[in-house]
């Protein structure tokens, strides 16, 4: 776009006739001073242009109205590999496209497109031309970055099976690190260990197991507490957890599905005797930010499972699946030059090969950075709830994981005969029922 609102047309950034100025595209390499394209390289309320009438310095141009939300690619790209290899994007640059409108078709099933303000992650295999969704805000270009596309370099990458010998290995490698929130008073478990102090209910039934007889059961089961409680909101010691130390860790189990050929998934389980109360805002907040009525703690209940599923394309990392409390995490791609998973402008940075996440104070959450989250749950309409993040306790699941085959009809013994439990893990009105595998809140 060169047209101003006046129908005057724009000076090249290139030339200094007829209007000198010092806003030269090598000065302002990323701000896409290019031709004689309306660009906003100081942070103006609108894209501008020097004019080429000598008695009007600039103007703001005539910026049509966004036409999509998406940006694409400038030329459909060739991204294949020789059978057994597969395409991995070292880098990609983004560019500006010179027309207000892209007439692009979305991707198919098979592409894997990401935010264009960071590192493209994923390929796209064979002849494609793809879309990718952009966000947030970009000096220089109309239409907050609406016009977009990404010139990716990539290799290919000889991806095989992995074997089972590999399995502990892999299992191990790319266990993550949880920070549990400081001051957190309810620490995670192993099975075991809560097994001891509950009491399954089957019906008129109640048994008391261990991770070796725990029965299949259905639905309709639930654990309760052996210890006495007056309310919902009285606290047993074991609902504490284990302590986490230099010598002694929580155990994390880990479930290991093949997805294809070439394709792992790694479920991370970690398990907390208790999911201690939520602080939430039941009402309207003031204008000063804070909640009219007073936060109330919501969402006790014993028995809490938490997930990260990683996935692997020939033992490489591809991306990581954080269980999110509503809808604010999900997936996020590995971004080779950056070495963190990435969705978007966040990222969770890497221990080695190990992904850092966040344990949310109480509820055990698991997000991707420290700091103050909100968000909302479909059983409290209305309710905004905070889970609160930091580095509180490092919490190195690799130093204590142990690891199993998936079995789609179950049928585990020994030590995991417990997998093959189908009913709820607490008290029987709050808490869910077993959701192992499941991508969705646990």
């Amino acid at each position: 776009m060169n047209t101003m609102k006046t129908g005057k047309l724009c000076q090249s950034w290139s030339s200094q006739t007829p209007h000198v100025h010092g806003l030269k595209p090598s000065a302002y390499p990323t701000s896409g001073l290019e031709h004689d394209f309306c660009r906003n390289p100081d942070h103006q309320s609108g894209v501008w242009c020097f004019t080429t009438d000598p008695g009007e310095r600039w103007e703001f141009c005539d910026v049509p109205a966004c036409e999509t939300t998406f940006a694409c690619w400038s030329n459909p790209l060739q991204l294949s590999c020789p059978t057994g290899q597969t395409v991995f994007i070292d880098y990609a640059k983004y560019d500006r496209t010179a027309t207000p409108v892209c007439p692009c078709r979305p991707c198919d099933a098979d592409c894997r497109a990401a935010n264009s303000l960071a590192v493209l992650k994923g390929a796209c295999e064979g002849l494609q031309e793809c879309t990718i969704r952009t966000s947030g805000y970009v000096s220089g270009d109309p239409c907050h970055v609406r016009h977009m596309y990404l010139e990716p370099t990539y290799r290919c990458v000889t991806v095989t099976p992995v074997r089972d010998d590999q399995l502990e290995d892999l299992v191990t490698k790319y266990a993550p690190k949880i920070w549990l929130a400081k001051g957190e008073r309810y620490k995670p478990s192993s099975v075991d260990f809560h097994l001891e102090n509950v009491a399954v209910h089957d019906g008129h039934k109640v048994y008391s197991s261990n991770a070796s007889t725990l029965p299949t059961c259905s639905e309709s089961c639930h654990m309760s507490t052996t210890g006495w409680r007056r309310s919902d909101e009285d606290s047993l010691p074991f609902f504490h957890g284990e302590e986490i130390g230099p010598t002694r860790q929580p155990p994390v189990y880990a479930i290991v599905r093949p997805i294809n050929s070439i394709t792992t998934d790694i479920f991370y389980w970690m398990f907390y005797p208790y999911n201690g109360p939520d602080p939430a805002c039941p009402g309207l907040w003031s204008l000063w930010g804070t909640c009219m009525g007073g936060m109330r703690g919501v969402l006790r209940h014993v028995g809490d499972w938490e997930h990260m599923t990683l996935r692997l394309v020939g033992g490489h990392p591809r991306s990581i699946f954080i269980n999110p409390a509503y809808k604010h995490e999900g997936t996020y791609n590995w971004d080779p030059a950056s070495r963190t998973y990435r969705k978007g402008a966040v990222a969770v940075q890497t221990e080695g090969t190990h992904p850092i996440l966040y344990s949310a104070a109480d509820s055990h959450n698991l997000w991707a950075t420290p700091g103050d989250h909100y968000y909302k749950r479909r059983l409290i309409p209305d309710s905004h709830i905070l889970d609160i993040t930091s580095n509180g306790t490092a919490w190195d699941t690799w130093k204590n994981v142990t690891f199993t085959k998936y079995l789609p009809d179950g049928g585990y013994t020994g030590s995991w005969t417990w997998l093959n439990y189908k009913g709820r893990w607490g008290d029987r009105k709050v808490t869910t029922v077993n959701c192992l595998f499941a991508d969705s809140a646990c």
